[in-house]
């Protein structure tokens, strides 16, 4: 029993009692095998570079991305830094808006309390406008003596004097308490409007802030996801134009690799009779 070449002919058939014609047919169809493995070979060397810019430029799309998601990252950091800021502050304006109202309560017991002094002031003037009254009472039905009637009313007079001093005295402390009260209030009211102002700015800067660092992170995940799909569709065809070693159904050749000596002599230009 003959062997049998990769081919698929007889090795006798080659090289003992064999035509030539079935020489030469063989010879035809291993030169059409050549020259088709030839130009695929071609082809594939003409696709590769393609493929490896646009594996490049996906890379290269890739590297963008990470850098926009780092910068992202970043602007990220600065902005809950901000928001750490603005926290800090608004806890601040709470602070002096509390500072604020305990001065108001303040000021406005002090002014209770000089309401209250003011009343027993206008008690105690009362209290001797009567006293008056009464000792002119007593000095209309006791005019015996001259002197005891003059002493009485210069004490009365004296006493009045001296009572009229206090309560002027104690009306000018209630007007500056009062006048107190009333600036006190308005750098209230001035500081709550300031403090509420500045809080609504700020709540409205961070919600920008926020929203535009969620849409920034949104945009950059999905060219995330885009460019590793493109990658690893590109990296699927790059693997599958590699050129498959399989053997050739109609003489048999295993690969282009194991016929490359007669593809080069077959471009030298011998041919394989060369």
């Amino acid at each position: 029993q003959l062997a049998e070449s990769p081919m698929g002919f007889s090795l006798g058939a080659i090289s003992g009692g064999g035509s030539s014609v079935d020489h030469d047919a063989v010879l035809v169809r291993c030169r059409d095998t050549i020259e088709k493995l030839h130009h695929e070979l071609e082809y594939e060397k003409q696709l590769r570079p393609q493929f490896v810019q646009q594996i490049e430029a996906a890379e290269a799309s890739l590297r963008a991305v990470s850098l926009e998601l780092e910068r992202e990252r970043s602007r990220r950091l600065d902005t809950e830094a901000e928001l750490e800021r603005d926290r800090r502050q608004r806890a601040e304006f709470e602070d002096e808006l509390h500072k604020a109202r305990a001065q108001r309560l303040h000021a406005e017991a002090r002014a209770a309390a000089a309401d209250a002094q003011r009343q027993d002031a206008e008690a105690r003037a009362s209290s001797l406008e009567r006293q008056v009254s009464q000792s002119e009472a007593r000095l209309a039905s006791h005019r015996g003596s001259d002197e005891e009637k003059g002493e009485l009313l210069q004490r009365v007079r004296a006493e009045s004097i001296h009572k009229g001093q206090e309560l002027y005295a104690k009306d000018l402390r209630i007007a500056e308490l009062e006048c107190a009260l009333r600036r006190a209030e308005l750098s209230v009211a001035a500081a709550q409007e300031d403090a509420q102002e500045m809080l609504s700015a700020k709540r409205r800067e961070v919600e920008q802030l926020r929203a535009s660092a969620l849409a920034s992170a949104a945009s950059a995940a999905a060219r995330d996801a885009s460019m590793q799909a493109a990658i690893s569709s590109s990296a699927a065809v790059r693997e599958g134009a590699q050129v498959p070693q399989q053997r050739c159904p109609q003489c048999g050749v295993p690969d282009s690799a194991a016929w490359s000596p007669v593809d080069a002599r077959w471009r030298g230009g011998g041919g394989l009779g060369g």
